[in-house]
C-alpha cells in the first residue's frame, strides 16, 4: 500500500518562486506590447482605407443614379460618417470648389474629380499633402486608383 506523505513545506509557493513568476509575466507583457499597439494602429489604418472604398462606391451609385456627383455627403445621408478616430470623413466636390482641392508635390491636383479622406488620428489636415499636418491622413488619390496612408511610416 502507498502512502501518501505531505510535508508543510511542500504546500505552496515560495515568495521566490512568486517573484520569478510575476517577473516572467512582466518580461512577456513588455514584449508583446508594443507588437499590439502596431497591430491595433495598422488595423485602424486599414479600416480606415476600407470605409474610403466604401464610401467611393456609394458616391459613385450616386452619381449613376442622379447624373452628378454629390455636394456633401450629406446628399447621400452619409455626412454622419465617421473614421477609426472619431473624425468625420472629408469629402469635397472639385469642380465646386475650384482651387481647394486637394494638392500633391508642385501644388498639382491629387485628384481631378472629388476629394475623399480622413484626417488620420491626430484630426489634423492641411490642402497640401506633403505639408506636415497631412502625414497621417488617409486619402483617395489618381482618381481613386489609390487609397492610402500618405507617409508610409503608417
Amino acid at each position: 500500500m502507498c502512502s501518501l506523505h505531505l510535508n508543510l513545506k511542500d504546500r505552496g509557493f515560495t515568495l521566490i518562486e512568486l517573484l520569478v513568476v510575476v517577473a516572467i509575466i512582466g518580461v512577456l507583457v513588455t514584449l508583446v506590447l508594443p507588437g499590439y499597439d502596431y497591430l491595433t494602429k495598422k488595423a485602424r489604418f486599414v479600416s480606415c482605407k476600407v470605409e474610403i472604398r466604401v464610401l467611393e462606391r456609394d458616391i459613385i451609385s450616386y452619381t449613376v443614379d442622379k447624373g452628378d456627383l454629390p455636394e456633401t455627403l450629406a446628399d447621400m445621408n452619409r455626412e454622419w460618417e465617421t473614421d477609426p478616430w472619431g473624425n468625420v470623413f472629408e469629402y469635397m466636390k472639385i469642380s465646386s470648389h475650384l482651387g481647394d482641392e486637394r494638392t500633391g508635390a508642385f501644388s498639382v491636383s491629387i485628384n481631378t474629380d472629388y476629394d475623399l479622406y480622413s484626417k488620420g488620428p491626430d484630426g489634423a489636415s492641411n490642402q497640401s499633402v506633403t505639408h506636415s499636418d497631412s502625414r497621417d491622413d488617409v486619402v483617395r488619390g489618381a482618381d481613386g486608383y489609390i487609397v492610402d496612408v500618405v507617409s508610409n511610416e503608417y
